[in-house]
């Protein structure tokens, strides 16, 4: 197995030159990484694990060190758009939290900048010698970007960008779902309505209604109140669904619906049980489940330094979709035992 003095022997440089190209380090002239990286991939070499975790180590333990900086792309009408999401911003803060810990500092960069190609984009980025990039979620749920992504390492949020299919790190829904369903289940609701916006659940790669539909398949109780999924989102229209199917319980992402329940008339959770599939602090007194949104981001950090450290540049062949469980909450909107 080649080690770092075969690579530098080969190429004609020094030992230092290769270890800085490894780390996407400044002051390398392009032909000289190209040369490098040309090398290390003929002879192919393999940075010794135990070597890079005393490295990242000692960049943790240094009192004044050089920071590194990865991206976090943003998108949407403005600049801030994304942070008016709860679950959003906690994918920030978890993202920001562990690239601390790693040694690096997260930065946004708005991929919607008005002027700004991306083209202009993936310059700029190589530019400032940041080689690791974090899609956050897209405006859309179909996505796409047309970066330089042979210059990056790279993880997606979610599902929403479609193009590339990037390494990718969410929640699982599907699993999620399933949990509040058998919470209601084991409770005693029986007529359990899902109300959730379409374009929502194309967001999840239709995991929560995928989910309703194989849980009602199974139970064969032909008793769950029919899917609130078409349309546009409205208080009339959401009321009238409620009148019309006469749930015993609801799964939806708008906790706001369970407001205008309350306004109607209805008690909750006596009249009728009401879970909020995208916990937040926005649900106030709703059981719900917590997507885990600050670990999600988090994990999506540690994949791209984790390719950083493995050299692992460019669109994958084979990406990994890493999915975490969320956890159940309880709240006021869901009765504690059975009736």
């Amino acid at each position: 197995m080649p080690n770092l003095a075969d690579v530098a022997r080969e190429a004609g440089c020094s030992k230092m030159t290769v270890s800085r190209v490894l780390r996407n380090g400044r002051h390398v002239k392009q032909e000289t990484k190209d040369r490098l990286l040309e090398t290390i991939k003929r002879l192919g070499y393999r940075p010794n694990p135990m070597v890079v975790a005393l490295m990242q180590q000692m960049r943790h333990s240094a009192v004044k060190r050089e920071v590194g900086v990865l991206a976090y792309l943003v998108s949407g009408p403005s600049r801030d758009h994304w942070k008016s999401y709860p679950t959003y911003r906690r994918f920030f803060e978890g993202a920001s939290r562990s690239a601390e810990r790693h040694g690096y500092r997260l930065e946004i960069f708005w991929v919607n900048q008005p002027g700004v190609s991306q083209k202009r984009l993936s310059q700029i980025l190589y530019t400032q010698g940041i080689c690791g990039v974090v899609v956050g979620p897209m405006a859309t749920a179909h996505g796409h970007l047309n970066l330089e992504w042979k210059n990056f390492c790279s993880v997606a949020i979610g599902y929403s960008l479609l193009k590339p299919f990037l390494a990718r790190v969410s929640n699982d829904q599907f699993r999620s779902t399933l949990v509040a369903l058998r919470r209601l289940h084991l409770l005693g609701y029986r007529r359990i309505g899902m109300a959730v916006t379409p374009r929502y659940d194309m967001r999840v790669h239709y995991n929560w209604s995928s989910a309703y539909l194989s849980f009602l398949y199974r139970h064969r109780t032909g008793a769950f109140a029919p899917l609130l999924m078409d349309g546009e989102w409205s208080r009339q229209r959401a009321l009238a669904w409620v009148k019309r199917s006469k749930p015993d319980a609801i799964l939806s992402i708008h906790p706001e619906f369970a407001g205008w329940l309350e306004e109607e008339g209805y008690k909750l959770p006596q009249d009728l049980g009401f879970v909020d599939l995208d916990w937040s602090e926005k649900s106030g007194k709703c059981a719900g489940i917590d997507q885990r949104s600050e670990a999600v981001g988090s994990a999506a950090i540690d994949l791209v330094v984790s390719q950083i450290n493995r050299n692992d540049y460019g669109l994958p062949k084979d990406a990994p979709n890493l999915l975490l469980p969320g956890v159940w909450v309880d709240g006021e909107t869901v009765r504690l035992s059975q009736s």
